[in-house]
């Protein structure tokens, strides 16, 4: 309760807005596929799969075909441990989810080693929703370095540990 009061401060002073609470993130991305344009085709990047709940969620909701969507995880759990979690823990045998959908597409590794792979620019026009669950701070600044200066007004950002200190350092 004290680290969601302490981020719940910290959201009212940085942001200056009005804080909304959700208890449960399904009804916080229930929201935020509210603001999503239906004229334009979405570009999604997930950072931090693990066994694809958020994926499945999301691309349930999502029936339209103009998604293309990008999930990037090493697939072995965390590289190093964090808050009372052991490294390793997440981890998913190495192996994808068993997600069969044609707007999915798979990076297998380190952020830090695979974003380069996709062609963020060819997507310039696109609307994106980038969801941040990689938990440490590291990987997630080395995303955000990349893709914040491509950001534009009407995309939509979560993150899924912005009440932790690593993932609020980005913000």
């Amino acid at each position: 309760a004290g680290d969601v009061a302490s981020f719940v401060r910290w959201q009212s002073a940085s942001f200056d807005e009005t804080v909304k609470l959700f208890w449960k993130r399904e009804e916080l991305w229930q929201q935020m596929s509210s603001h999503l344009d239906p004229t334009r085709p979405l570009f999604v990047l997930e950072f931090g799969v693990a066994w694809g709940y958020a994926t499945e969620h999301w691309l349930t909701m999502l029936k339209r075909a103009d998604v293309e969507w990008h999930g990037f995880d090493r697939f072995t759990g965390l590289p190093r441990g964090w808050r009372g979690l052991p490294e390793g823990e997440f981890d998913a045998g190495g192996q994808t989810p068993a997600i069969e959908d044609s707007r999915v597409t798979w990076h297998v590794g380190d952020v830090e080693d695979t974003l380069s792979g996709v062609d963020l620019a060819a997507a310039a026009d696109a609307q994106w929703l980038v969801l941040f669950d990689l938990d440490i701070y590291e990987p997630t600044a080395e995303a955000w370095r990349v893709l914040s200066p491509m950001l534009k007004r009407g995309d939509l950002l979560y993150f899924d540990e912005a009440i932790d200190a690593d993932e609020r350092r980005v913000l």
